[in-house]
């Protein structure tokens, strides 16, 4: 097809060919005939002809050409007068003016409209071309069978996918258009945005592991192209799956590694060699890592007896008659032992094939396979030692160790089972687990638990009673696993057993003291608020004794209130400390003493057809006063019990052989000797129900083991009891306490219990001290700070409702105040004073106005008053 400005040019020649000619015909007409038709209308059409095929410049020659015919003609040829010759001079200056101005004119139209025309035409083809390039591009990616999509860089997302990807990915096209390539790629997060910045720098091909929706793990290979996206960075990756290449890649290096281990690891051969009756041997030929295994070369075999010192010394012997074998012409095969030059030895298993020539039938030599067993050798030596040591394990180990078959028969048991069921292993072998050692109560459980054995059941463990050869009960835990062959059958029981009848009672022991714990916890707390009420009592008690006259009648009933005071004192001290082991507080005590205030008290609750016989001697010890008395009363209640019809009560208490004696006897009934062993088991009673807790000799027990000492009891039926306590003996009291320790300083009293407070405070002004009262932490902790310089002793109830006492003790130790301080608190409370130095002296409630001045010199010996 000719080039568009080849056209244009011919064009061009054509109308200045046609202008030319037009000119040339006017002019022959002219001379031929006169006049001349109307020459300016043929200029005229011919101008316009060559304006509109050979352009603007071929025109205006066409224009100049024609003025200048027209000038040449109407001058000369003319006959018109002067007149008409001027007019034919303007028409010429007219046409000078007018075919110049019509060729422009038709120039410029002819441009627009071959312009307009030409841009039309370029923008449909343009328009064509687009929509052909689009269309081979949708072809290209949307019908292409590779996974293909658009990526934008910045974001990573999936811009553009086909069908393929969708499918490859085994998601919906427009979901996956929704994604990114973050959620597919399985590559961290940062790697994949390298990778986007490489592709878009111009690198093309990526390896990676894409997620497909199942979650299947695919590896491929990416093939990227960059481009541009009106301003925004894409690029066109084509994916190809190459998992099942990888995976045969990775089989075939696999394969590739084994069988060079394998070649590497193996050390079998195969072997000719002749054979002469004197059973000389030479090697011929090997096949395989004969040297690798032997570690000598043929010729070094060969050379004398080599094969010989080849063979362990052990199995020389049986390698001739190996040989011997094969000169009769026997097929044979046997193990033995390599020994290498470096003194490694190797199990070998040879197989040997006489070679026999066909002319004489006598045998020439031999061909053997041979294999490296020795891992075998020693796993089988190894399994054979592990059996033996297993069997060792089993028959000394600690448990018993039983076999059942499925009729639950014994088929072994260790020597711990022999022990357990008092019968030996030839007693029990094929009989019967139900006839020998299930008691009938016991039989449907064991029913029940070889139901769950025979269908499979791991876990059908049991406990339950069994019985011995001599009748007697044992409780065993037995954990059971069933035993099934090779097509799932039920073939019997692999059971442990262990004797756990000490263990069952020690659990019964333990739910004891746990039942115990927690009757400790509710009489700490009742004891608490019972000992805040018995310190009221103690301490009006003690004030109103300083108040009055000694012979004041009313001295009598105040002994009185403290004896109840003090028996309810020991009962609750007694309950905690059988209960919780409560606070001792001891000190130097006279026993004679306490054991005749006791006996104050016995006087008044003794019926009158018992009598007292009491003997006492003073002696000290070093013990708490209350407990001593507690030892004493519950005594003498259990030697009244057992005597309902009366009899003598006998007391005495004084030195002997360097101890404190106290002995209580009685002329009741006396008591068994298993009786006698078990008087002092908690909650053991033989007295009628609602009549005896069983905790009085329990709770003697545990205070005289406390002290230090020691308790005997000697009863014989129908002879009566004594029993006797012996207690470590010291030399005498302390000194005494000082009588007003306060000596007319400030005291700050911590204490939230009206009772308490009013009387504390009254027991601290009787001892000297002016007494500031507080009712909790916060405005003691306020009054100390302000009165820093005058406190000289902070008294504090470990116990106030906005926390505890001990936060204040806390914080004016903090503070490093070294101020004396005395805590009261309940029996039986740890107080935590770890670390706290100097330390607080501790004063158990109730108490008496003697044990508060004791207690307040102590603490002045620990800290030191702030306005000292």
């Amino acid at each position: 097809m000719p080039s568009p400005v080849i056209i244009s040019g011919a064009r061009r020649w054509v109308g200045v060919g046609v202008m030319l000619a037009t000119i040339g015909v006017l002019v022959l007409i002219h001379w031929w005939w006169t006049p001349v038709p109307s020459p300016p209308a043929i200029l005229v059409l011919a101008l316009v002809f060559a304006t509109f095929h050979g352009g603007t410049l071929p025109g205006l020659a066409s224009a100049g050409l024609a003025w200048v015919y027209l000038t040449w003609f109407l001058p000369v040829h003319g006959t018109d007068p002067p007149d008409e010759a001027r007019a034919n001079m303007v028409r010429l200056a007219l046409w000078a003016v007018s075919l110049p101005a019509s060729v422009l004119l038709i120039g410029s139209l002819k441009h627009r409209w071959l312009s307009s025309i030409m841009e039309a035409r370029a923008l449909a083809d343009a328009q064509r071309a687009l929509r052909e390039s689009q269309e081979r591009y949708r072809q290209i990616f949307f019908t292409n069978p590779a996974p293909k999509w658009v990526i934008d860089v910045e974001t990573g997302a999936i811009l553009e996918a086909n069908q393929a990807a969708a499918d490859f990915y085994g998601v919906p096209l427009d979901r996956l258009k929704r994604m990114t390539v973050f959620e597919v790629n399985t590559a961290p997060r940062e790697r994949v945005r390298a990778a986007l910045d490489e592709a878009a720098a111009g690198k093309s091909r990526f390896e990676f592991t894409h997620r497909a929706g199942s979650g299947e793990i695919r590896d491929v290979e990416v093939y990227t192209g960059p481009f541009d996206d009106k301003g925004r960075r894409c690029v066109m990756s084509i994916i190809h799956d190459v998992t099942d290449r990888r995976r045969a890649e990775e089989s075939l290096r696999l394969s590739e590694r084994r069988y060079r281990a394998m070649s590497e690891l193996s050390t079998d051969f195969a072997m000719h060699a002749t054979l002469a009756p004197d059973l000389t041997m030479r090697i011929t030929w090997t096949v395989g890592s004969f040297e690798s295994l032997t570690g000598r070369t043929v010729d070094q075999v060969n050379v004398g007896t080599g094969w010989a010192e080849s063979l362990h010394l052990e199995d020389v012997p049986r390698a001739g008659d190996h040989l011997r074998d094969i000169l009769e012409g026997k097929r044979v095969d046997g193990e033995f032992r390599l020994v290498r030059p470096d003194g490694g030895v190797r199990w070998i298993h040879a197989a040997s094939k006489p070679e026999i020539d066909e002319r004489t039938g006598a045998v020439t030599g031999f061909y053997s396979a041979v294999r490296d067993i020795t891992d075998r050798r020693l796993a089988t030596e190894a399994l054979e030692r592990s059996e033996r040591e297993l069997r060792t394990l089993l028959e000394r180990m600690p448990i018993g160790w039983v076999a059942f078959d499925d009729q639950l028969r014994f088929v072994d048991l260790n020597p711990t089972a022999e022990r357990i069921f008092g019968r030996t292993r030839e007693e029990l072998i094929g009989r019967s687990a139900m006839d020998t050692i299930v008691p009938d109560e016991a039989k449907p459980q064991v029913v029940k638990i070889l139901e769950r054995l025979q269908s499979g059941d791991m876990a059908a463990h049991s406990t339950n009673e069994n019985v011995t050869k001599d009748g007697r009960r044992v409780i065993c835990r037995w954990s059971n696993t069933p035993l099934k062959d090779e097509q799932g059958r039920y073939t019997g029981v692999l059971s442990m057993v262990e004797d756990v009848t000490n263990e069952h009672r020690l659990e019964q022991e333990l739910r004891q003291s746990q039942k115990m714990d927690a009757v400790g916890q509710l009489a700490s707390g009742i004891a608490h608020d019972f000992s805040n009420l018995l310190s009221a009592i103690f301490g009006h008690t003690s004030l109103a004794r300083r108040t009055l006259d000694p012979s004041n009648p009313a001295q009598k009933s105040l002994d009185r209130v403290e004896e109840a005071a003090t028996q309810a004192i020991g009962v609750t001290k007694a309950l905690l400390t059988f209960a919780r082991g409560g606070t001792v507080e001891k000190s130097d005590v006279q026993m004679g003493e306490v054991v005749e205030e006791t006996l104050r008290l016995l006087r008044r609750t003794l019926p009158a057809n018992i009598t007292i016989d009491a003997e006492i001697e003073p002696v000290w010890v070093y013990a708490d006063p209350t407990q001593i008395q507690q030892v004493a009363l519950n005594l003498a209640l259990n030697a009244r019990d057992a005597m309902p019809n009366g009899g003598r009560l006998g007391l005495r208490v004084g030195p002997v052989d360097g101890e404190a004696r106290l002995l209580v006897s009685d002329t009741g009934a006396g008591m068994t000797e298993e009786i006698r062993r078990r008087i002092f088991e908690p909650f053991f009673t033989t007295k009628p129900l609602g009549k005896g807790t069983g905790l009085g000799l329990a709770v003697v027990h545990g205070i005289v083991q406390g002290h230090g000492g020691r308790i005997e009891v000697r009863s014989e039926e129908g002879k009566g009891t004594e029993m006797e306590v012996r207690l470590p003996r010291v030399q005498g009291p302390r000194a005494p306490a000082l009588d007003k320790p306060g000596a007319g300083r400030l005291a700050l009293l911590g204490e939230d219990h009206r009772y308490v407070r009013e009387i504390v405070g009254s027991m601290l002004q009787s001892l000297g001290f002016e007494v500031i009262h507080a009712v909790d932490c916060a405005s003691l902790m306020e009054t100390f700070v302000r009165l820093r310089e005058r406190v000289g002793l902070v008294v504090v109830d470990e116990s106030s409702p906005d926390g505890s006492g001990m936060a204040c003790v806390r914080k004016i130790r903090e503070m490093g105040a070294t101020t004396p301080i005395v805590v009261l608190a309940s029996d039986g409370i740890d107080l935590g004073l770890e670390g706290v130095r100097p330390p607080p002296c501790v004063l158990r409630k109730p108490f008496q106005v003697g044990a508060l001045s004791d207690a307040v010199k102590e603490a002045q010996e620990a800290g030191t008053p702030e306005g000292s």
